[in-house]
């Protein structure tokens, strides 16, 4: 079974380099339009058996419903630096509980990334590769990971270098990562600069989606 994990920040307290540039309401507004491509994205994508969405936020957890994911609340008691890590951890405890034997664990904020993308990772996963790094286009950070078995890796996310962290734990276990550059894994939105060249693929009317209540997460202001 393949399966894919995609951890969501709450929408109150991700994006925070972009503060100079959009306020709170705005970056929660962000993240929600972007969380929704990756996971639609995810769920359209050839192979893939199920989505998890991981998360703390009451809003994403309700609308991982609604996109068809199966929601998975992060566990409590992380330490901010390893929050993302823990739940990842808890995405895949539930993915192999499941009877999942290929994970792919995806960021949320791709902009353009297609459902092709995250087929690309399962192909060559299938084709016998174990670990799988695809590369963020700063070099230093991972879009995806995909692992065969689910398990065959720890995770080594958080501080902007989890291409290398992964590739060096994946040394050390003797596996030879492949490395996967498509520009759908690779461009996310983290600094001023990437948001001003990405605004053109975010949707129409995305600085008025609401983000204020679990019942209105998602859809436009009227």
């Amino acid at each position: 079974m393949n399966t894919v994990v995609i951890p969501i920040k709450d929408l109150h307290a991700a994006k925070s380099r972009l503060a100079p540039e959009l306020d709170e309401s705005q970056r929660g507004r962000l993240v929600l339009v972007l969380a929704e491509r990756v996971v639609c994205a995810a769920i359209a994508a050839r192979g893939v058996d199920r989505v998890l969405v991981v998360t703390r936020d009451e809003r994403i957890l309700e609308l991982a419903t609604a996109w068809h994911a199966l929601a998975v609340r992060e566990p409590p008691g992380a330490s901010e630096a390893n929050a993302l890590n823990a739940a990842l951890e808890e995405g895949r405890r539930r993915a192999l509980q499941l009877g999942s034997t290929r994970l792919a664990v995806v960021v949320a904020d791709l902009p353009t990334v297609e459902p092709e993308d995250v087929t690309a990772l399962f192909d060559t996963l299938a084709s016998g590769a174990r670990v799988v790094l695809a590369r963020a286009h700063d070099g230093e950070g991972l879009g995806a990971l995909g692992l065969s078995p689910a398990d065959a890796l720890p995770f080594r996310f958080g501080d902007g270098r989890a291409f290398r962290h992964h590739a060096a734990a994946a040394a050390a276990l003797g596996l030879d990562p492949v490395v996967l550059d498509r520009s759908g894994l690779a461009i996310d939105i983290d600094t001023a600069d990437d948001l001003a060249a990405c605004r053109s693929s975010l949707p129409m009317g995305w600085e008025r989606i609401r983000v204020d209540s679990p019942a209105e997460a998602g859809a436009p202001v009227r």
